[in-house]
């Protein structure tokens, strides 16, 4: 495990020789979202189980045994590629197939956002080298779910090599850029709507938990109020935002879950959503992931009206496709607490 840290860590400083070094750049991200003193677990949380969200595929059972698969498979890369199947099935898996699309929008695309976002918080907090701390925080995300994609049996090593060691690796290089940071969050309009993971006290894992980002271009905007929505996650949903008065915006979109990714089938998802003041506040998914037939995400600050801001409470409400039904609560704290009833 050691020498696998190692050489990410190598990559990650050749890719970007400034890795330990704090840049002064304003704060892009940071500002524009509701504080969380729990950013970093929560988001190891997310980037781990975020594949759970397909339960037909992956499981979170047996971490440990999984983690010694992902080490078998990623400690010589080299000798791991051509046992399945060589450099050329490699190429053709990861870069010329429909897989290529998940590795840019959300290994590297999606990264690069968490890795800046990840940095602003550390600088804000005043960490010594807060980009390096960035990037380990990330790849402990990426780690965990690379380990879990070995749940599946048609998923090898091919996949985890070309994450971790290419896309990620791109992704980092672009989080440390500040022209590609500005692109991202001022033109492309990116922001990450990640879930709030709830831990079940019965079933003792995690659900609602996902890595989620959407992408409203600028220059598409209409009317200076209208643009429109890309969800890319383990949803992926297009649609429209309306910005009204007062700094709240509602958006509405439709999409698909594959249940089955490489075969390219799913279903239906449709998603509702309430900004204010330029930060999620709530969000509905319709026939989505996680085996839900509904998700309802309440994020903290939006029930501040009612009860005291200084909770910062979040609460989730699902319904399963079995009628089962799940609530979460989260009081200030990096992961709620759940239960799903019979």
């Amino acid at each position: 495990m050691v020498k696998i840290i190692k050489r990410i860590v190598f990559i990650v400083l050749f890719s970007q020789f400034s890795v330990f070094a704090t840049t002064e750049s304003p704060y892009k991200i940071i500002d524009k979202t509701h504080e969380d003193e729990w950013l970093p677990v929560t988001y190891v949380i997310n980037g781990t189980f975020d594949v759970t969200q397909n339960q037909n595929w992956f499981s979170q059972r047996h971490f440990r045994s999984k983690s010694s698969e992902l080490i078998k498979r990623i400690r010589n890369p080299h000798k791991s590629v051509k046992n399945d199947g060589g450099y050329g099935k490699l190429f053709k898996d990861e870069f010329m197939s429909g897989r290529v699309a998940p590795n840019i929008f959300l290994h590297t695309l999606g990264g690069a956002y968490d890795v800046a976002w990840l940095d602003e918080y550390y600088r804000k907090h005043e960490y010594p080298t807060p980009f390096l701390v960035s990037v380990i925080t990330s790849y402990v995300a990426r780690l965990g779910n690379e380990v879990l994609e070995t749940s599946y049996h048609e998923i090898t090593s091919h996949d985890h090599i070309a994450d971790l060691f290419f896309f990620d690796v791109l992704g980092v290089y672009l989080g440390s850029n500040s022209a590609a940071v500005d692109f991202m969050v001022d033109d492309l309009g990116m922001k990450a709507w990640h879930f709030q993971p709830v831990w079940d006290l019965e079933a003792e894992d995690f659900f609602n938990a996902g890595l989620n980002y959407i992408v409203r271009p600028k220059a598409l905007e209409i009317n200076g109020c209208i643009r429109p929505l890309v969800f890319l996650g383990m949803q992926n949903l297009f649609g429209a935002s309306l910005t009204c008065t007062g700094k709240r915006t509602i958006s509405a979109a439709s999409g698909f879950f594959f249940t089955d990714p490489l075969a390219q089938k799913g279903k239906l998802v449709t998603g509702l959503f309430y900004e204010r003041d330029e930060d999620l506040a709530a969000s509905l998914f319709i026939n989505g992931s996680d085996n839900l037939r509904y998700r309802l995400n309440l994020h903290p600050g939006t029930l501040d009206e009612f009860i005291n801001p200084k909770w910062k409470l979040g609460v989730f409400i699902g319904q399963t496709y079995q009628d089962n039904f799940s609530i979460g609560l989260n009081v200030t704290a990096p992961v709620g607490l759940g239960h799903t009833w019979l």
